[in-house]
């Protein structure tokens, strides 16, 4: 299952390190943090970047959860483990739920990368189709910004509202090693 950790923007891969050293999760536990190919356009050609899918959180994947706690005790930066209940039975950890993993999934491949979308145009400067990450969220796009080549869904994953950044190619656009399969 997977757990979430909250932490300041930029901090993430300092985290992932600092848990991952940390003996005490099993070795069957794996720490990450979703990441999301984006393109910027630079001296007049468009040049591919990578960036935090979702800043400021990582994610664990494992089947024993105490152990997180007990290595978020022991961390000295700031962290927030997110689903943390308290009843009357003691304190529990509430994984992401299956839903949110399920859309992370649908984002990302087996490495937690988002590739880039492949986007055609009509005439009219309209979307005409859609092929990779975006293509089943074409209908939640709130904003579309072909020139800087990316699209903007917004969607409500781990109790807040995000903004969530596809990076756009353009079938104009010079092919890209991924393409040549398609």
């Amino acid at each position: 299952m997977w757990y979430l950790i909250q932490t300041k923007t930029n901090e993430e891969e300092k985290i992932k390190q600092i848990i991952e050293k940390i003996k005490s999760l099993d070795k069957d536990s794996n720490c990450f943090t979703p990441i999301y190919e984006g393109v910027k356009r630079t001296g007049g050609k468009n040049r591919i970047y990578f960036d935090m899918l979702f800043p400021g959180y990582v994610f664990i994947d494992t089947e024993h959860p105490e152990k997180i706690m007990d290595a978020e005790k022991r961390m000295t930066e700031f962290v927030n483990l997110l689903g943390v209940e308290k009843d009357e039975e003691g304190i529990r950890i509430a994984p992401v739920s299956k839903e949110e993993q399920a859309f992370i999934e649908s984002l990302t491949d087996e490495n937690y990368l988002m590739h880039l979308s492949l986007v055609k145009l009509d005439e009219k400067h309209k979307v005409e189709s859609i092929k990779g990450p975006l293509e089943n969220y074409k209908d939640k796009i709130t904003k579309l910004e072909y020139r800087k080549r990316r699209a903007i869904v917004e969607t409500e994953v781990f109790g807040k509202k995000h903004r969530i950044l596809f990076g756009l190619w353009g079938y104009e656009d010079p092919k890209l090693r991924s393409e040549e399969h398609t």
